[in-house]
């Protein structure tokens, strides 16, 4: 669904007339993705998850953003439980602890609250933005 984007390139992915295609389709993943019994399975389709996580990261609402995030974290829990007769990869363990991070979660465009636990948009500041902010600091403006 994604190279359908190239038929009729916009400026944002979310301004593509596909973009309600790949939002649906991303959280029919996530919903997939958790319900995986066997990490083979996971293991299979790990390259083309990483493809879409870094297509697809950090764009549209937070709902699609907050997806994402979980098919990442459902596929690191996955390959971690998969390692049932072994002990769980410590590489792994670590992922998972920075997958929860503030800055991991900025990555995904996601803030999390610290009175509920909610997660919100991460809003980021555009270049004329900082670039006014760089200019009063350096008193250019008054």
């Amino acid at each position: 669904m994604i190279s359908k984007t190239t038929l009729k390139p916009t400026l944002t992915l979310v301004e593509n007339p596909h973009w309600n295609k790949i939002a649906a389709l991303t959280r029919l993943a996530l919903v997939s993705t958790s319900q995986c019994k066997q990490a083979v399975q996971v293991q299979l389709f790990v390259p083309e998850i990483v493809h879409l996580v870094t297509l697809i990261s950090s764009t549209g609402s937070v709902g699609v953003r907050l997806s994402v995030h979980g098919i990442v974290m459902n596929m690191l829990q996955t390959l971690t439980v998969g390692r049932s007769g072994d002990i769980p990869s410590p590489e792994i363990r670590i992922l998972l602890d920075e997958c929860v991070s503030p800055e991991t979660l900025r990555l995904f465009g996601l803030v999390q609250s610290t009175t509920t636990g909610e997660y919100g948009p991460f809003e980021r500041k555009g270049f004329h933005q900082l670039s006014r902010e760089f200019d009063s600091a350096a008193g250019l403006y008054t």
